[in-house]
């Protein structure tokens, strides 16, 4: 792997995304700016592990949904701790966010801004943390700030939804529920994604696990199910 000479004063950055039309219009993004140098530029968490290793970054730059980007936090840490993970995201997925943080990411910076990149590796770098549009002042107040919005708005389910995943609770199919609420068994479907994908959750285990922790449902009190 190629060393990339730099200057001192320079933030060095390890980029791991698996788009490459993405990684290199970042770089490009990146090296626009005089106290940037990208080393590296790679497609998977593996490699971008390896590249952190031998490179010794100021900040590794990797989007969340790669496989096993959680993982990464910790192995980065063991490799190389001057290094500082900060997580790329396309949509605020709540769940996997947390998992990162507690496993040592210090950022979050959301793909849509890219006019905050510069400052959110620049406040990371210098020792702060960064939660998608600003600076904070520590992990753990970003921790307890997206905790919160998980029982909060940021989570708030509508009516339908409420009623689908507590039916869900019960070991429902999609269409016992649909016969249940008198909606078509695609319109069940069609909730069950809406809400995966609000929640950041992978399977109906998980979501009703997840609701029912956070207070995020309660069974409706006109009627016995």
């Amino acid at each position: 792997m190629t060393r990339i000479l730099r200057s001192r004063s320079q933030i060095t950055v390890v980029i791991a995304d698996q788009d490459p039309i993405f990684r290199r219009g970042l770089t490009q993004m990146l090296e626009a700016e005089a106290d940037f140098a990208v080393l590296s530029s790679q497609p998977d968490a593996q490699r971008a592990v390896a590249a952190v290793t031998d490179l010794k970054p100021d900040i590794l730059l990797i989007d969340l949904l790669l496989p096993k980007v959680s993982s990464v936090h910790i192995a980065v840490s063991y490799k190389s701790a001057s290094t500082r993970s900060v997580l790329m995201c396309s949509s605020f997925r709540h769940r996997e966010i947390l998992e990162s943080l507690y496993r040592g990411a210090l950022g979050v910076w959301m793909k849509d801004r890219p006019d905050l990149l510069g400052e959110c590796l620049r406040s990371v770098a210098s020792g702060s943390c960064w939660h998608c549009t600003r600076e904070v002042l520590s992990v753990g107040s970003m921790i307890r700030e997206i905790e919160g919005e998980a029982s909060h708005t940021a989570f708030r389910l509508t009516p339908r939804e409420q009623e689908v995943v507590l039916l869900t609770s019960f070991g429902m199919t999609n269409r016992d529920i649909g016969e249940r609420l008198h909606i078509k068994e695609n319109t069940v479907k069609r909730h069950m994604t809406n809400l995966f994908e609000k929640l950041g959750m992978s399977n109906r285990f998980e979501l009703t696990r997840f609701v029912l922790e956070k207070g995020l449902i309660a069974p409706p009190q006109s009627e016995k199910l």
